[in-house]
């Protein structure tokens, strides 16, 4: 039998990795042919996101549309509490042979030896992400993510390392370390996020790494002053806030409160050259009254994120925040939206203006309207001219042109590793009492 799958991902970057593991194995299958066109599918393969209601209604959506045309398989955070008919679950965690859970939904008697849990190459893309673990421990009030995804579970190292040398052999020049939570890596081993960050930057190849998201209470000193001791790891961190009111915080049972992330913040500013700062922030959580929402825009104000990542507050039935009686009127939430996206915006704009007329380094991803487009280290997106190679490291002079276009002036190729860092400034100590981890 043929199988003509299309693929459809939403959500995290640990789901674009999942949908790569299960693409790169069904490839192996001379009977799989994948289609862009969901139309020409009779197998769809759907990686959920179940994060916010508005996700999950688009992810349900997707699955009523696609159960017309086929089988449908359902992986990524999905409630299987909805008990849904004619889905097939699809448990990544169990390292189930994707092929394998195939034949069984058709009633094919056919065994595969074959599972690859490592990703060779990434389709369309020249950064490649590897999951390094998944799941949390945290249970924050307002998210389901520990209730689908389980507990952090670490990978083996020398497996991520054996991944992350086959994709640089491959070509690969951007490694992107995702999870659920990075901080908890390694943690149930004795390992930790440095252990593995100590070993990438010894691999000599002409790379660099990103770290996808952080919490605050991980982002030490340590991990800090080893960006600084290695430019292979991108000086650009997304360091979720949520809310800049420590009632809020508390309320969300974050583990820092606002003098904390603030601190961090400029321990990495004053220790990282060209640092830059991106971040999550959830508008309209129950008990957010005026004055919590204008402490969050003190915050954005002080801290100039790069970008931030606005949600209205979803509630998700079985966290502790679905219990919360208090809630805010939905014309209200809306009002602060507008207000905290025209703030975010505008503090983007002069980050960006800040880096006006100094050198970054540029990694050119693709090509469009006679221009080549790709991202600096940290994480400013550039335009130059096209005579230049896609895929390739570049040393740029930062231009802003018409409508806040930033165009490059190229100056050079360049090559990883480079050591560099700024002048070593002590970042201030708290206590364990001030964050719990």
């Amino acid at each position: 039998m043929n199988f003509n799958v299309y693929i459809k991902t939403f959500g995290c970057k640990v789901n674009q990795y999942d949908s790569e593991i299960i693409r790169e194995n069904l490839s192996l299958d001379k009977n799989v042919k994948f289609t862009n066109n969901y139309k020409d599918a009779n197998l769809f393969i759907v990686n959920s996101c179940f994060v916010t209601e508005k996700a999950e209604n688009e992810v349900l959506k997707e699955i009523r549309k696609f159960s017309k045309l086929g089988k449908v398989i359902v992986t990524g955070c999905f409630n299987k509490s909805l008990n849904i008919e004619n889905i097939y679950i699809l448990d990544l965690n169990k390292e189930v042979n994707i092929r394998e859970f195939i034949y069984k939904i058709y009633d094919i008697n056919k065994r595969e030896n074959i599972y690859k849990n490592k990703i060779e190459k990434f389709s369309d893309r020249t950064r490649a992400f590897v999951k390094i673990e998944e799941g949390c421990n945290k249970f924050c009030s307002y998210c389901i993510v520990p209730y689908l995804r389980g507990n952090a579970k670490s990978r083996d190292i020398n497996d991520i390392m054996d991944e992350i040398k086959i994709l640089i052999d491959n070509g690969y020049k951007e490694i992107v370390l995702t999870g659920t939570e990075l901080g908890f890596f390694g943690l149930e081993k004795g390992e930790n996020i440095i252990t593995l960050l100590k070993n990438l930057i010894s691999i000599d190849k002409n790379f660099r790494i990103r770290l996808s998201s952080i919490d605050p209470e991980f982002f030490t000193d340590e991990l800090i002053y080893l960006m600084k001791e290695s430019n292979k790891i991108c000086p650009q961190i997304h360091l979720p806030l949520q809310s800049g009111s420590d009632k809020i915080l508390e309320k969300m049972r974050r583990r820092y409160d606002v003098s904390y992330y603030i601190d961090r913040v400029n321990c990495f500013k004053e220790n990282i050259k060209n640092a830059t700062i991106t971040t999550d922030i959830i508008v309209g959580f129950p008990f957010e009254e005026e004055e919590d929402f204008e402490k969050t825009i003190d915050v954005i104000k002080k801290v100039k994120f790069l970008k931030c990542h606005i949600f209205p507050y979803s509630k998700r039935d079985g966290t502790i925040a679905s219990k919360y009686i208090y809630s805010i009127n939905n014309r209200i939430i809306n009002d602060r939206l507008r207000i905290i996206k025209d703030v975010s915006n505008k503090t983007r704009g002069e980050v960006i203006k800040s880096f006006n007329n100094k050198n970054l380094i540029l990694l050119t991803e693709y090509e469009m309207n006679g221009k080549l487009y790709g991202f600096t280290e940290n994480y400013i997106r550039v335009s130059i001219d096209n005579k230049y190679k896609i895929n390739n490291f570049y040393k740029i002079y930062l231009q802003t042109i018409e409508n806040n276009v930033e165009y490059g002036i190229v100056l050079n190729e360049y090559s990883y590793p480079v050591i560099e860092g700024g002048e070593n400034k002590e970042c201030q100590q708290f206590t364990e009492e001030k964050v719990k981890i």
